[in-house]
């Protein structure tokens, strides 16, 4: 039979030939390709160059015209029975020629999925807008200790240069020890170790959460995002802000200019000192000479002295003076720093006179304290200019990869984002016996793959190549590799790749008594502290608000820090809490940052790739193909995530195939069993433990997966049953 399919391509139905077949393809994530997303897609067919059709495309063909570009797609709409069927876009591929004439041109269908690439294009992260972000004259030591979740950014305790260690009690351990690039950073106490103790401005490294990346999409593309990827594990995971070409804060392109305040000191009795400058009152006869010195954290800065408003002298070292510099009655001397980083500063300044005494008494004013030196001219915290390199589709690609994720577009483009086991728990059921031909029909293996690697992004950092060393593989990574009594399955390896870090964090030991501090800390340096060039690293995030305090070095004193963020390995709900795990940062199984296994079933793969995997490589798993002719409302009506019956056996649908001159449907099922459809059922669960335990389950309400608390003997309801239960004690 044929079905009477009309496609509109902008707005104008064209013109198509009555002999081409046009074959629209719908698929799911393909069981021999576990990476990919699903849209519909057409094969390549042919319409005529008519006359309707020539003015559509403006002879693409030709050179000398101003044709539609072929690398572009065209919005189009497919029509059965004069009914909007699908809506998406067109390629344009080609155009035949017979006898040297233009006979007809090559077009594709794509689903609507496609207006993602069309919008996307080839975008960085750093072309979407996060300037409303921005911090202006940011407080680090105030943004550290931040204690609101839904903050954009938060700065955790990431080390991106050196080492950092924890002794309680021994705040200048580093220094004593001979410890070259560490630092102490457990508070013990406010006197300062510069360099060895405690926290500063130039520590801090930000880091984004992925909600506020989603919605920048949302604004610049015109979407909204729905669905699994608005999920609180999934939009409070954060993105670390390296600039790995950079070892200090960033804010902006250009330095900023602070002038020093509260002058103090011994003031000569000829010359009038205020907060922000020294007036120069000379006797009569007398000349007064000047020279400066700053002493800085900063490794590139310019130090100025300026007289009535003139640079009269520089430094751009650290505890060297100027020479001097003389000066007229009544000149009024200021001083400028001139930085791209933050810093502390600490300004000395000498007079002298030198025209009658060969041995002049030399005056001293000093200004204390530190210069917050944000580059950036604002003196502002610019998000964008400390993203990491990465493209908004390498940004989508990770996390649908790393949360197996299916997405469908709509025509008022929302795109609708489901885990995969959910996705499939929301499909319907149809019974196409009748329809399907079974004179001929194959059974066959379910795919050509030995197995599959799930894995992120080479090793760069100490932490990734110590856990290689010790474990012989990377940290995070899973390979399923089956075997058939004892024997390896025939095929290579498919691998699931992220272009990010799967990175370990480490707990750090209190020196003082060998327990651990409480710290966790992210290293983003090698064995000699040298900060290393990542990939785009995501971490999830908790709030430590008891325990041993963070010292914070401000300049002049070092401040306790008792509530603080810091990276974690799984999933907490943003606080300390042995009960609340949710998912985990990591693809296989992981010991928690002290070495416990209380949250390592927690891994992306056991909650959410298990029964994917399961379709692809277990053993009594098989692909179906069949030849069926559909009715016209079940060619409408059947969607990817559906079950099939064929004669008592049921199927998932890899893909349907249908030649809409013919009438006729390829199908490519996956054949599986009455136990497989628990995978995806709704059920019922129930806490047999004996006490009120914990338990992560996926809510077929929401699509989500979840931390619950069930009472013994209570109930609740899953998608798949109960997935993990969470241990009380760490």
């Amino acid at each position: 039979m044929k079905y009477p399919l009309e496609i509109y391509i902008n707005g104008v139905e064209v013109d198509q030939f009555s002999d081409e077949s046009v074959t629209i393809k719908k698929s799911v994530k393909s069981f021999k390709d576990v990476k990919k997303l699903f849209t519909d897609f057409s094969k390549s067919f042919s319409i005529p160059t008519s006359k309707k059709n020539n003015k559509l495309f403006k002879h693409v063909y030709r050179v000398d015209t101003n044709a539609v570009d072929a690398r572009v797609l065209i919005p189009a709409v497919l029509k059965l029975n004069g009914v909007d069927f699908k809506s998406g876009n067109v390629s344009v591929e080609g155009t035949q020629f017979k006898d040297g004439k233009p006979y007809a041109y090559k077009i594709r269908f794509y689903g609507k999925l496609t207006e993602l690439n069309k919008l996307i294009g080839q975008d960085e992260l750093t072309d979407l807008d996060f300037s409303s972000l921005d911090i202006t004259s940011p407080n680090f030591s105030s943004l550290f200790s931040s204690q609101v979740a839904s903050d954009a950014i938060k700065f955790p305790l990431i080390c991106r240069d050196g080492r950092y260690i924890a002794h309680t009690s021994d705040h200048d351990f580093a220094e004593t020890e001979g410890l070259t690039k560490t630092k102490n950073i457990a508070y013990s106490t406010s006197y300062r170790k510069a360099g060895y103790y405690g926290l500063v401005d130039n520590d801090m490294i930000g880091a984004l959460r992925v909600k506020e990346i989603l919605d920048a999409m949302e604004d610049k593309y015109g979407i909204s995002i729905e669905g699994a990827m608005r999920a609180d594990y999934v939009e409070d995971l954060h993105l670390v802000l390296q600039k790995t070409d950079q070892t200090t804060i960033e804010g902006g392109t250009s330095s900023s200019e602070y002038n020093f305040s509260n002058l103090s000191g011994s003031v000569n009795p000829d010359s009038s000192l205020t907060s922000t400058s020294i007036t120069a009152g000379v006797p009569s006869g007398d000349t007064l000479q000047m020279r400066f010195r700053v002493v800085t954290t900063a490794t590139n800065f310019e130090a100025n002295m300026l007289v009535n408003g003139s640079a009269v002298r520089t430094v751009t070292s650290s505890g060297t003076y100027s020479s001097y510099r003389s000066l007229s009655n009544n000149d009024v001397v200021t001083f400028k720093v001139s930085t791209s980083q933050t810093a502390s500063f600490s300004l000395t300044v000498n007079t002298r006179y030198t025209e009658f005494d060969p041995t002049p008494n030399v005056y001293d004013y000093n200004a204390y304290g530190s210069v917050s030196a944000v580059s950036g001219g604002t003196g502002a915290y610019n998000v964008s200019s400390n993203l990491p390199e990465m493209k908004v589709s390498d940004f989508l690609s990770d996390m649908f990869k790393r949360f197996n994720i299916v997405a469908q577009v709509e025509d008022d483009l929302t795109v609708n984002t489901y885990h995969y086991d959910h996705y499939i728990n929301q499909g319907s059921e149809y019974n196409i016996s009748e329809y399907v031909d079974i004179s001929s029909y194959s059974i066959n293996r379910p795919n050509y793959y030995s197995g599959v690697k799930f894995t992120g992004a080479e090793k760069k950092t100490i932490l990734e190549h110590a856990f290689s060393k010790v474990n012989a593989r990377k940290f995070g990574e899973l390979k399923y590799l089956p075997e058939s009594e004892g024997n390896v399955i025939d095929g290579s390896v498919y691998t699931v790749g992220l272009k990010s870090h799967i990175m370990p964090v480490e707990q750090l030991t209190d020196l003082k008594d060998a327990l651990f501090s409480g710290f966790n800390v992210m290293l983003l340096t090698d064995k000699d502290g040298t900060e290393q060039i990542c990939k785009p690293i995501f971490t999830y995030l908790k709030r430590r608000t008891g325990g041993y305090s963070v010292g914070y070095d401000s300049g002049s004193s070092v401040s306790s820090k008792s509530v603080f963020w810091m990276p974690e390995l799984t999933y907490t709900q943003n606080i300390v809490s042995p009960t609340n795990g949710i998912i985990g940062n990591y693809f296989g199984s992981e010991l928690n940052e002290i070495g416990d296994d209380n949250y390592q079933d927690l891994g992306i793969y056991n909650l959410l790739w298990r029964n994917t995997i399961a379709l692809t490589f277990d053993e009594n798993k098989r692909r179906a193909s069949y030849r069926a002719f559909l009715p016209l409302r079940l060619v409408k009506d059947i969607e990817p995530n559906d079950k099939l019956i064929i004669h008592n056996n049921t199927h998932l649908i890899e893909s349907i195939e249908t030649n809409y001159l013919t009438g006729e449907s390829k199908l490519e099922l996956v054949l599986i069993t009455e136990s497989d459809t628990d995978m995806f059922e709704t059920q019922t669960v129930q806490n047999t433990t004996g006490s009120t335990d914990y338990f992560v389950i996926l809510d077929p309400n929401t699509g989500h997966l979840d931390n619950v608390t069930l009472a013994n003997n209570s109930t609740d309801t899953s998608v798949g049953g109960l997935f993990v239960e969470i241990l009380e004690e760490l």
